[in-house]
C-alpha cells in the first residue's frame, strides 16, 4: 500500500452553506487534493456518497431537513464493511455534542471558523486512512472470493472421488457375475479402493488449512489483521488517545529491554546490536511502555534493512537543553532521498532486505514517529552512504 497518495483521495464536503463549501474546497485544492466533491443538501450528500465512494467526508452538523447526525448514521449503514473517516464540522464546543458525534461514528472534528493548516493536516491524514480502509475492504473481498474458489475445488474433488467409487462399485457388480474367486478379488479391491478414497477425502478436509492455497489465504488474512491493528495504533497515537504515564526512567534499562525483545530476529538474521551509551544521561523523562514500543519498531526496521551479517549501532547524542537523541544506525543501503523522513511514510519497505519483507507491513517507522510525537519527542531520519540513522528525541529533565 505504499503507492497511496492523499492527492488521489476523493473528498466529499456536505454543508448547507455554499461559502463553507467554497472555503474548504479551496483549501484542499491549494494543497494538492485533486478530487473534491460537494453537496449543499444532506439528502444529496447521502446520494453522492453512494455514487462516488469517497475516501473522506467533511460533514456539517447543523443542516435543515436532516442534520449531520442523521447523515452520519446513513453513511455508516451504507458502508458497514468500510470505515470511511468522517470529520465533523461544528461551531459547538460542548462535550455532549462531540460525544454524540463520536457515538454516531465520527472520526475527528474541525471547529469553525476553520484554520487552513488544521483542515489540510487532518484531511491529509484521514484521507490516507480512508484509502487504506477501502484497499483493505477490497482485499477482504478478494480473500472471500479466494476462499469460495478453494471451497469449490474441494467440493469438486469430493465429487470426483465419489464418482470414482460409484464406478468401481459398478465394476464390482459386473465382476460378481464371474467366478467366486473373481468375485472375492473384486470385492477386496473395491473395499481397498473405497477405504483409500475415504482416507484421501478425510485427509483433504482435515488438512485443507495446510495446503499452499489455504496457507496463502490465511497469511494474507493475518497481514490484514495486523495492518488494521497497526493503523488503529497510529490513529490513536496521532489523536493522543493512548494512556500515558510520563516519569523518569533509566535509559540504559529501556534500551536493554528493547534490544532483548528483538534479539531473536537479530540472531536469525546474523545482525549484531552494538550499544554504546557512555555519553547518555542516567535518566530520561517519558512513558516507559510506549517509548519501548517505538524503540522496538526502530530497532526492527534497522535489523530488516541491514544485510546479513551486519551491525546495528545504538548510541546517544546530546540535544538542546533538556533533551537528547537516542541514535539507532543500520548498515543497509545508501539513503539518497532528498527527504529521508519519507522512509517513515506508511507502507514504505523500499530499503528492507528481501529476507525480511514477507513479515513486514511497512508501518513500523510510521508507528514510531506517531508515538514519539505523542510523547512530546520526535523521530528524525538521516541518510548516509552507509545506511540510515534514526534519531529519537526524548526529554532529559
Amino acid at each position: 500500500m505504499n503507492d497511496l497518495d492523499f492527492r488521489d483521495a476523493r473528498v466529499l464536503i456536505i454543508d448547507d452553506q455554499e461559502m463553507n463549501i467554497a472555503m474548504l474546497s479551496g483549501m484542499l485544492k491549494k494543497h494538492g487534493f485533486r478530487q473534491r466533491f460537494s453537496a449543499n443538501d444532506p439528502f444529496a450528500g447521502v446520494e453522492m456518497f453512494q455514487r462516488i465512494a469517497p475516501h473522506l467526508v467533511l460533514l456539517d452538523i447543523e443542516m435543515p431537513g436532516m442534520d449531520g447526525f442523521g447523515v452520519l448514521a446513513r453513511i455508516r449503514q451504507l458502508s458497514p464493511d468500510v470505515m470511511i473517516p468522517v470529520i465533523v464540522l461544528t461551531a459547538h464546543t460542548e462535550q455532549a455534542v462531540r460525544l454524540k458525534a463520536i457515538d454516531a461514528g465520527a472520526s475527528d472534528f474541525l471547529s469553525k471558523p476553520f484554520d487552513g493548516m488544521e483542515v489540510v493536516g487532518r484531511a491529509r491524514n484521514m484521507s490516507i486512512l480512508g484509502m487504506m480502509s477501502r484497499r483493505i475492504a477490497d482485499e477482504n473481498r478478494r480473500l472471500d472470493e479466494a476462499v469460495k474458489v478453494r471451497t469449490a475445488k474441494l467440493e469438486q474433488m469430493i465429487e470426483i472421488l465419489r464418482t470414482a467409487e460409484l464406478a468401481l462399485s459398478a465394476k464390482v457388480n459386473a465382476a460378481a457375475q464371474s467366478t467366486n474367486l473373481m468375485r472375492a478379488l473384486a470385492a477386496r479391491g473395491a473395499r481397498n479402493f473405497a477405504s483409500l478414497a475415504e482416507t484421501v477425502l478425510e485427509t483433504s478436509l482435515s488438512n485443507a488449512g495446510e495446503t499452499p492455497e489455504w496457507l496463502a489465504v490465511s497469511g494474507a488474512a493475518e497481514r490484514i489483521k495486523l495492518t488494521a491493528e497497526e493503523v488503529e495504533l497510529i490513529v490513536d497515537a496521532e489523536r493522543r488517545d493512548l494512556t500515558l504515564s510520563r516519569q523518569r526512567i533509566e535509559i540504559r534499562s529501556a534500551v536493554t529491554t528493547a534490544v532483548a525483545a528483538v534479539s531473536g530476529t537479530a540472531g536469525s538474521r546474523q545482525i549484531t546490536i552494538n550499544v554504546q551509551l557512555e555519553q547518555a544521561p542516567t535518566h530520561v523523562v517519558t512513558d516507559m511502555s510506549w517509548f519501548g514500543v517505538a524503540l522496538q519498531r526502530v530497532l526492527s526496521e534497522a535489523i530488516d534493512c541491514s544485510p546479513s551479517p551486519g551491525t546495528v549501532r545504538v548510541g546517544w547524542e546530546d540535544g538542546a537543553t533538556g533533551s537528547g537523541w537516542l541514535r539507532v544506525a543500520d548498515s543497509g543501503a545508501e539513503v539518497t532521498l532528498e527527504q529521508p523522513r519519507d522512509l517513515a511514510m506508511p507502507f514504505d519497505v523500499r530499503r528492507v532486505q528481501p529476507a525480511g519483507r514477507d513479515a513486514r507491513t511497512g508501518l513500523g517507522l510510521t508507528i514510531s514517529a506517531a508515538l514519539m510525537q505523542m510523547l512530546g519527542g520526535d523521530l528524525d531520519i538521516q541518510g548516509t552512504t552507509e545506511g540510515a540513522i534514526y534519531r529519537m528525541r526524548v526529554a532529559t529533565e
